[in-house]
């Protein structure tokens, strides 16, 4: 069985940073971090819905988070457009990607078109 990270808020702040500005990428932030993918979507909802206060061990307060600790509308938005963004430069990577591989592949049958005829 797989060894359990701890981790702090500080770090829990610092892996979902790393995931919004590298794209999105759950993969780079696995590697790098070496925590879930259902960790990383656990730390990203609570981002979007609480902020940074979110992501605070609350284990043992005996007190989750409720509607007063939720982010006003201004800091909802701001969460909500940085998360945008992220999905945003994903998907632009991942077009440019597919770009040069089909350009690849164009080549290739190009080529074997030639040699064929």
């Amino acid at each position: 069985m797989a060894k359990v990270r701890q981790t702090t808020c500080e770090e829990r702040l610092e892996i979902v940073n790393y995931y919004l500005d590298n794209g999105a990428d759950c993969l780079k932030v696995i590697r790098k971090y070496g925590v879930s993918y259902g960790q990383i979507y656990s730390w990203i909802n609570k981002y979007r819905q609480y902020g940074a206060a979110g992501l605070q061990d609350r284990r043992g307060t005996g007190r989750s988070l409720g509607e007063a600790d939720e982010l006003g509308e201004t800091e909802k938005l701001r969460v909500e457009n940085r998360l945008l963004r992220a999905s945003i430069k994903n998907l632009k990577e991942e077009r440019h990607v597919l770009k040069k591989h089909l350009s690849y592949l164009e080549r290739r049958i190009a080529g074997s078109e030639e040699h064929s005829a």
